[in-house]
């Protein structure tokens, strides 16, 4: 395109030189002209006063006396005219004009070629009793001579101001040209495959400064998503290795569970042996509810939307993050009291679930405040206006003000680099809305933030 466009800047110069020509000649016709027609009126002037200076009533002696000391130049013209006898009585002028020339030829007042070649601006004066006149022509060597100064004087000035148009108008395309280079070259690298930041070059315009800024936005969220589908299916593959390990374990883990059931049956065993024994039972009950949830988590799950309680969903989540936020010094609080159900996909409600606790989690074990209790709530309720409602309150510092404007928005995080994508509440938000739901968050009791989402409850 930049390339393209330099031949048509050249074309479009030479256009303008061409209209700038074009426009002086036409400029100085006009001038010519209008010069010889003055020309024409100080002839006539001229002649006027050559007959009001000879006398009243004039002679033809005086007449031609006046006629003669009149500054004409040589290759003007001065005709003494007996009207009355149609006669010329004196000629004045080259030969070739002279000789050329009869009473009926002798030009009128105006511009005029004559017989020698030459053009002429005629004028004349008529004697107050009719019988003489008086006819001086100017040759138009005079017009051009007087008007060639000033002429040469204009074309230089005009000819500075196109170049200097030509030059600006060069300059202004050419930081044009170099910014769309510049644009092309950032999109061919992302043809590419070329993924890296570019760095910002100058722009000719605060448009196209803002089009390299977007352009180079877009590199950035396009390589972090490109990271992020990296990421899923690196845990999709660990999802098929979990999924895989855990029936691998479940079938020794069922053994273990089977073996100690029917040793508990015996009546000869021991009180602190059977007391071992349901150990073993609750730790391996323990350990298979843990193992159906990590199937339940990694299996794949049908796509369309089904008939879900909000129950069922925060209670295998709260089965697998109660034993990590014990670990982790977090009291967890579940309130479950959603009867109603709605019709949703299931991984997608509990995707937005696990989200808000993740988030949760990282928000208590990341409070300044060193006192702290860290505390978690999740609950489930159902609304006055027919809606479920899931609710995910934590004791951590809150969201900042300058940040609520951005919590759903793509690839916003305030993790550190490495820890956070930025995308868990936006594709959250996404999920919500196409179950026709709302999302968002609020100051919470606890003294940090609470998100929450609603959808629709089913009829019933």
């Amino acid at each position: 395109m930049a390339r393209a466009s330099r031949p048509q800047i050249v074309i479009g110069a030479m256009f303008m030189l061409a209209l700038f020509l074009i426009a002086v000649y036409i400029s100085g016709r006009a001038s010519f002209r209008e010069q010889m027609d003055r020309f024409a009126d100080s002839s006539r002037i001229a002649a006027t006063s050559a007959i009001l200076a000879a006398g009243d009533p004039p002679r033809l002696d005086t007449i031609d006396r006046v006629a003669a000391a009149m500054p004409v130049p040589d290759d003007g013209a001065v005709f003494l005219l007996d009207v009355a006898e149609r006669k010329i009585i004196k000629a004045h002028g080259p030969q070739a004009l002279i000789s050329a020339t009869t009473f009926e030829t002798v030009p009128p007042d105006g511009r005029h070629e004559d017989p020698d070649g030459t053009g002429r601006a005629y004028g004349s004066a008529v004697d107050p009793t009719g019988r003489w006149k008086l006819v001086i022509g100017l040759p138009r060597r005079l017009a051009w001579e007087t008007l060639t100064p000033m002429f040469e004087r204009n074309v230089f000035n005009a000819g500075w101001w196109y170049l200097l148009s030509v030059g600006a108008l060069w300059w202004f395309v050419s930081r044009w040209l170099k910014s769309v280079r510049t644009l092309e070259q950032i999109a061919a690298r992302v043809t590419a495959g070329d993924l890296s930041t570019p760095p910002l070059q100058p722009m000719a315009s605060r448009e196209l400064d803002a089009m390299q800024q977007s352009m180079v936005d877009m590199i950035t969220r396009v390589r972090e998503l490109q990271r992020q589908v990296v990421r899923q299916e690196r845990l999709a593959a660990i999802g098929v290795l979990v999924s895989g390990v855990a029936h691998e374990i479940n079938n020794p883990l069922q053994a273990i569970l089977g073996f100690s059931q029917v040793m508990s049956a015996r009546p000869d065993l021991p009180a602190e042996a059977r007391a071992d024994l349901a150990v073993i039972q609750r730790e391996s009950e323990r350990a298979g509810t843990i193992i159906r949830n990590l199937s339940r988590f990694t299996r794949q799950q049908p796509a369309g939307p089904t008939s879900i309680r909000l129950t069922d969903t925060v209670s295998w989540l709260s089965e697998m993050w109660r034993r990590r936020f014990e670990e982790n010094a977090i009291l967890f609080e579940l309130s479950d009291r959603s009867t109603k159900t709605a019709h949703a996909v299931a991984t997608e409600i509990q995707q937005v679930a696990l989200n808000f606790l993740t988030n949760a989690e990282y928000a208590v074990l990341n409070n300044p405040s060193r006192n702290a209790v860290r505390h978690i709530v999740l609950r489930t309720l159902d609304t006055p206006d027919g809606r479920v409602r899931l609710e995910v309150e934590d004791s951590g510092p809150g969201v900042s003000p300058e940040h609520e404007a951005n919590l759903f928005q793509p690839f916003f995080t305030t993790k550190p680099v490495g820890e956070g994508t930025g995308l868990g509440l936006s594709v959250s938000y996404g999920i919500i809305q196409s179950h026709g739901g709302a999302i968002g968050h609020d100051a919470g009791s606890l003294g940090g933030a609470r998100f929450y989402f609603e959808i629709p409850a089913e009829s019933p």
